[in-house]
C-alpha cells in the first residue's frame, strides 16, 4: 500500500488541529474563569465596604439613643461591645487574609 505525500499531511494534521481547538477552548474557559474571579473579588469588597457601613451607622445609631435616653438598658451597651469586637475580630481576619497572599 502506497501513500502519497498530502494524504501522509492530511493523515497528520488532523490530530494537530483537533488538539489546537482544545488549546484554544481551554483558554477561552481559563479567560472567562478570571473574569469571574476579579467580578467575585470585587462583590466581596462590596460586602465588606457594606458591612463596614452598617455597623457605623448602627453605633451612630446607638450612641444617639444613649444620648436621648441616658437610662437605657444595659442591651444597647451590650451590644455596641458586641459590633465593636466584631469589628475587631473582622479586621484581624481580613488582615491574615491578606498577610497569607503575600507569603
Amino acid at each position: 500500500m502506497h501513500f502519497d505525500f498530502t494524504t501522509v499531511l492530511a493523515f497528520f494534521s488532523v490530530p494537530c488541529i483537533l488538539l489546537a481547538l482544545v488549546v484554544w477552548k481551554l483558554h477561552r474557559w481559563e479567560a472567562e474563569r478570571r473574569k469571574l474571579d476579579e467580578a467575585r473579588k470585587e462583590f466581596d469588597s462590596l460586602v465588606i465596604d457594606f458591612m463596614c457601613a452598617t455597623f457605623a451607622l448602627g453605633e451612630a445609631t446607638a450612641k444617639a439613643v444613649k444620648i436621648d435616653n441616658p437610662k437605657s438598658n444595659g442591651e444597647m451597651t451590650e451590644a455596641l461591645r458586641h459590633a465593636k469586637k466584631l469589628k475587631h475580630e473582622q479586621r484581624k481576619f481580613l488582615q491574615g487574609q491578606g498577610l497569607n497572599h503575600l507569603h
